[in-house]
């Protein structure tokens, strides 16, 4: 296993000959998703699942899985309503 540089990401095994490049797998804290990015032979980056790209840096496949990520999140569950933090823990 490869070293993760941070806690919400983690290198998945190397499952395939030692030439291809590793998989990286995301899953990011507070959700129940995983998500994979891999690298083509031009370079390119890609997603599992499917999120969009292919992407040209792993930055913007980052930045597409937040952005998918962000979509999914329930609005309601976000806002307090101005209420206190007793009112919400009820």
């Amino acid at each position: 296993m490869l070293p993760s540089k941070d806690a919400s990401s983690t290198w998945a095994e190397e499952v395939t000959h030692s030439l291809t490049p590793p998989i990286l797998a995301r899953k990011p804290a507070g959700w129940n998703h995983q998500f994979f990015i891999r690298v083509d032979l031009g370079g390119f980056f890609h997603t599992y699942p499917e999120l969009g790209g292919p992407f040209r840096s792993l930055e913007e496949a980052n930045k597409a899985i937040l952005c998918h990520l962000e979509k999914l999140r329930d609005r309601k569950m976000c806002t307090n309503d101005g209420l206190s933090s007793s009112e919400i823990a009820i």
